[in-house]
């Protein structure tokens, strides 16, 4: 009726300007975009004057993302009326789409100086010091917009920045209270189910994920982080559904291909995985941001692949930050102060290879911190990392920046990252410079892609030099990248075939890695080793009966009776480290080996076949290989692989060969000699410290 009544005012007064900006109006909330341009255009002819019109038909041109000629009537709109807030408010949003985020700030701030209680301009005001990383005065903008509206979505925006100010319990404040003026605000039940994920309150966070998808059934982003929830809590079946409910609304949402591959290995779920596969590097390769470049390491051996993944990675996610300046080079330490950052000093692999790193370190030249990103229990790996090291800080309720802080008021020399892009890791200290020297080291194997990343830790196997080209940091090169700890307790328990349900005389081969490192390939490889070896059985660890029924049936499909699968339970350490005694060879994963778990079989005198790829995931049990003087046990394409296995369990001369040489050259491996591991990283240390105060930049270092 009302667009009725315009168009009858306009043919009663054609040259109505009002009436043809009010009836632009009226087309605009039906939707009509062009039918509204064109009115309003009718209007500025009709009065050039018309500030309003300028502004409202900007607002259409900035629906229609022609950004540029908005901007164009922003600016008329204020020159015409220099105290347009509105005007103004809008132009500061062209600018934020723009990119030009100074002038957004100018335009915003001219908007507050004309009304001061415009809450959308201080709103919006708001997320503009987000995005210049001035998140104090983003949090003061905030709460002035709600003195003057109380607002959902700016409750939500404040939640957001207190997240990452690290006042997680105000977030969660601000969140609820988002949800108590807009109950069906989806954005506010998901923002808190992420924050209390962070929290480890899982049932809460479950339960705010699915209110999230209530409200907004195709809210792909809920259902997989409801996924990543359930993940953590190792309900991986439970991760599948909703990962596939994910894809089926946004199969091109960031990480999810990937995500959802590596549950379905998790689970032994191999369906269309070669096309899968095909997909997600072709996608990868066009700029996609489809995996994480830790799911991505167990499903592709393509060194340009997982380093355009991991650059993806850090440039979107994890960004360089200037919110602090540039250190200031630190003079006249003593001691070069080292810091190793981790959230996983506690029972974890990290602590059970690092422990005898932090107790061996010279004191006299090397002054040593842990900043534990995780509260553990005070169990006896945490214990022992609290004692090895100088100072141990408990920095997981800190927020980022005040971690930096904390590292840079202790002067911190050289940060070591023991976590990379694994789970529960804090990849934004280091890319605020936590240290002016900064290293990749353990925990991730890979590059982590970004510029602030001085080096990376590794050795002439693990990165040949073929394959510098695909890491982005520079490389030390030590003898043997695994540090290890000498001081093990294995268990005096006697684990007998018979009390695991293995043959007297039959050959156990084994592989206790995660299932999600079992690709079909290396199973169809054990598939045929198992066939050609008569009595023999293969030993696997799985985590949940899912896993356990479909390996079984895919052993069964390639004719193989299950029963020659044995899944051993999961043991504590000790005891996990003695049941090794009755294996006989344990078969390696590609393209993602084992790692510490390698270390643990070679330890306790268990031979280990490996397949070397061209990753670094996939030529770390070659190097420890190396390092206890085995690389007979290497092999380079998957006839090899399977050819050496079966040699080995057939030919019990050869075998015994190799056994031997192992047990001769256990005593003196340099993989099992943490004092000099030890030395060796504190000479390359050395090197970067020095290249520092001497003003230069970081290069390839090698260990000798």
């Amino acid at each position: 009726e009302a667009e009725a009544s315009y168009k009858k005012a306009i043919t009663l007064k054609p040259d109505y300007a009002k009436a043809h900006n009010n009836l632009a109006v009226i087309s605009q909330e039906l939707g009509r975009l062009d039918e509204a341009e064109a009115s309003y255009r009718k209007a500025i002819l009709l009065k050039p004057d018309f500030a309003e019109a300028h502004s409202n038909l900007g607002v259409i041109l900035r629906k229609l993302g022609r950004l540029e000629q908005a901007e164009t009537f922003f600016k008329k709109a204020i020159e015409l009326k220099p105290k347009y807030a509105e005007a103004y408010s809008n132009l500061g949003t062209i600018m934020n789409k723009l990119e030009r985020l100074e002038e957004a700030e100018v335009s915003y701030r001219k908007a507050i100086e004309s009304k001061p209680d415009l809450a959308e301009a201080h709103n919006n005001l708001g997320a503009i010091m987000n995005k210049l990383e001035r998140l104090e005065e983003a949090e003061v903008s905030y709460r002035k917009a709600l003195v003057f509206k109380q607002d959902p979505a700016t409750h939500n925006n404040l939640g957001a920045t207190l997240k990452i100010l690290g006042r997680k319990n105000e977030a969660e404040t601000c969140y609820k209270k988002a949800i108590e003026l807009k109950p069906d605000y989806a954005l506010a039940y998901y923002n808190l189910g992420n924050i209390l994920n962070k929290h480890e309150r899982i049932e809460e966070a479950e339960v705010y994920y699915k209110k999230a998808i209530t409200y907004k059934p195709d809210y792909a982003e809920a259902y997989y982080n409801l996924g990543n929830l359930y993940k953590i809590a190792k309900m991986i079946d439970k991760t599948l559904v909703c990962y596939d409910a994910a894809y089926l609304i946004n199969p091109d949402l960031n990480y999810l291909l990937g995500e959802l591959l590596f549950a379905r290995m998790k689970l032994g779920i191999w369906n269309d995985f070669s096309s899968n596969i095909k997909k997600l590097i072709k996608k990868i390769d066009n700029g996609k941001k489809l995996s994480t470049i830790f799911s991505l390491i167990v499903l592709v051996d393509n060194p340009l692949i997982l380093q355009k993944a991991a650059e993806a990675m850090s440039t979107q996610d994890h960004p360089v930050s200037n919110i602090f300046p540039k250190i200031t080079p630190y003079h006249n330490h003593k001691k070069i102060k080292i810091a190793y950052f981790s959230p996983d000093f506690r029972n974890h692999p990290i602590s059970f290879l690092t422990a005898g790193l932090y107790e061996r370190h010279d004191r006299d030249k090397f002054e040593i911190h842990a900043f534990s990103l995780k509260l553990s229990n005070k169990n006896e790996f945490n214990q022992r990392v609290r004692a090895g090291v100088d100072h141990f800080h408990d920095v997981q309720m800190m927020s980022d920046q005040d971690i930096v802080k904390l590292s840079r008021s202790l002067e911190i020399d050289i940060a070591i990252d023991l976590a990379g892009y694994t789970a529960e890791s804090r990849t934004d200290i280091f890319a605020m410079s936590a240290a002016p020297i900064q290293v990749s080291y353990l925990g991730f194997p890979g590059t982590m892609g970004t510029n602030y990343m001085n080096y990376l830790i590794a050795d002439k196997t693990i990165i040949p030099e073929k394959n510098k080209k695909y890491y982005s940091e520079n490389i030390v090169y030590l003898p043997s990248y695994q540090i290890n700890d000498e001081k093990v307790e294995v268990s005096k328990k006697v684990f007998t075939r018979k009390d695991l349900g293995l043959s007297l005389d039959g050959f156990v081969f084994c592989c206790f890695n995660n299932t999600h490192k079992i690709t079909p390939q290396t199973f169809n490889s054990w598939a045929r080793i198992l066939k050609q070896v008569d009595n023999s059985v293969l030993m696997l660890y799985a985590e949940n009966e899912t896993a356990i029924k479909n390996l079984k049936k895919e052993i069964n499909d390639r004719g193989i009776n299950p029963n020659k699968l044995i899944f051993g339970q999961k043991l504590a350490r000790p005891e996990f480290l003695a049941r090794y005694r009755v294996i006989d060879l344990f078969l390696d994963t590609l393209p993602h080996n084992a790692g510490a778990t390698a270390s643990d079989a070679l330890r306790m005198e268990v031979p280990v076949l490996t397949q070397m790829g061209e990753s670094f995931a996939s030529r770390m049990a070659a190097s420890l290989l190396k390092a206890v003087n085995l690389p007979e046990l290497i092999t380079t394409t998957q006839d090899q692989y399977e050819l050496l296995a079966i040699n080995l369990a057939t030919n019990p001369k050869k075998f015994k060969l190799i056994k031997d040489k192992l047990i001769n050259n256990l005593p003196t491996a340099a993989l099992f000699n943490t004092m000099l591991s030890a030395r060796n990283l504190e000479n390359a240390y050395h090197v970067m410290y020095e290249r520092y105060q001497d003003g230069l930049g970081s290069i390839d270092i090698e260990v000798k």
